[in-house]
């Protein structure tokens, strides 16, 4: 076998793994995902957490409002990056600590509209006893409990889930944080997906109050 023809086989491998690794997470994604995403006020992030850098921005960004950051939040052991377990590649193991906050914290920046709301999607892949859910924080606090999308187990220690926020107004931030309950979670991925939706009524009000300024200049 040719130098050439061997090397073109390693690049095939190489990227057949790189974008199996991210489509396993990505078993739900929302319908309003754009090609390419983040586009017409969206955004798609993912983190891979390959690597112990802490903070971290996404493995993929496209977020053109900003830059998403990912980071575990607490102490030296309990909060600690594994290289592998159970053969998933780089996880942040975060253990319940009851002297000081113990979280996964990500930061994504967006837009502000005060006349639209935002939808925001989330897929994770995580360990924990059982499949307990690790505690979610959305941040500001939406009106309502998220709605669940998915769930499923992957492997002996390894679980997926998908849920959706609905967040009223739309904002220039959004920080989410996953905490653990009662038990040690370890997490492999976590993919985010928002978008802005603009209020029907709010432009029908804001349409009703230009064509009556409109009128009154007349």
């Amino acid at each position: 076998m040719s130098a050439r023809v061997s090397a073109g086989l390693v690049l095939i491998v190489a990227l057949s793994f790189t974008f199996s690794g991210v489509a396993a997470d990505d078993f739900n994604p929302p319908p309003w995902r754009t090609t390419p995403p983040g586009l017409n006020g969206t955004t798609h992030q993912v983190w891979d957490f390959s690597t112990n850098a802490n903070p971290v921005v996404a493995n993929i960004d496209n977020n053109p409002f900003g830059t998403p950051i990912a980071a575990a939040v607490g102490a030296f052991p309990k909060t600690r990056w594994i290289n592998g377990d159970h053969g998933h590649q780089g996880v942040w193991k975060i253990e319940p600590d009851v002297n000081q906050p113990a979280y996964l914290g990500l930061t994504i920046p967006n837009t502000p509209d005060a006349f639209a709301y935002k939808e925001v999607r989330v897929q994770m892949t995580f360990s924990a006893r059982n499949g307990l859910l690790p505690v979610t924080t959305l941040i500001p606090a939406p009106p309502v409990a998220p709605t669940s999308v998915a769930f499923q187990q992957l492997d002996e220690y390894y679980y997926y889930a998908s849920f959706e926020y609905t967040l009223t107004p739309s904002v220039a931030v959004e920080e989410l944080r996953f905490a653990p309950a009662d038990c040690t979670v370890y997490f492999d991925a976590v993919i985010v997906d928002t978008r802005v939706v603009p209020e029907p009524t709010s432009w029908l009000a804001l349409l009703a109050s230009a064509a009556a300024l409109a009128f009154l200049r007349r």
